[in-house]
């Protein structure tokens, strides 16, 4: 019998449950909830480029180079309420004034925030954190209105960013590691 990689013995990795999180916009006195019910869009991707040469045996040989990382945006959706937090920051970012829609000057950075999205374990413990960096309101779709309707309504805000920085804040910090080496078994 041969040992587990990395002396990891009866380690239980925790699926974290997708109702459980939060989502935060800005930081210091600045800072606002979304009140998101549904995140979607938290995906990324890594460009590749294609490096054709012949070796020296005179073999074609294809060779893939990690090329640029592609952020894509994120949507939040949420209850639709009286609050204007998020409207006035896609009205802060284009310069307006919310109150009389004419323009005022707005510093371009100031319009950029911090995003945090936080999932949760099962005792609603910190686990996962996605820091997004300098993001920005791109498009806000207002709910569909019908009579004969009795549902909520349901805004959506489509978020540009510059970066992730993923942190796992539960248990050891190495789930991520402990899960690579569980579905590959390498080390």
């Amino acid at each position: 019998m041969t040992d587990p990689p990395l002396g990891i013995t009866g380690t239980r990795l925790e699926p974290l449950l997708t109702y459980q999180f939060s989502v935060t916009f800005g930081n210091g006195a600045g800072q606002f909830v979304a009140h998101a019910i549904d995140v979607s869009g938290l995906d990324f991707e890594r460009a590749y480029i294609e490096h054709k040469y012949v070796n020296q045996q005179y073999q074609a040989v294809t060779q893939m180079i990690p090329g640029r990382i592609k952020w894509n945006p994120i949507t939040l959706k949420r209850l639709l309420t009286t609050d204007t937090a998020m409207w006035d920051w896609f009205m802060d970012h284009e310069g307006s004034s919310v109150n009389t829609g004419s323009y005022t000057p707005k510093k371009y950075a100031a319009a950029r925030l911090p995003v945090t999205i936080v999932a949760y374990n099962r005792n609603f413990t910190e686990a996962i954190r996605w820091e997004l960096s300098n993001a920005w309101p791109s498009k806000i779709t207002g709910p569909q209105f019908d009579v004969k309707s009795g549902d909520f309504g349901f805004e959506e805000v489509t978020l540009v960013f510059e970066s992730v920085k993923r942190t796992v804040t539960a248990g050891t910090g190495s789930v991520e590691a402990l899960a690579f080496i569980a579905i590959t078994g390498e080390a």
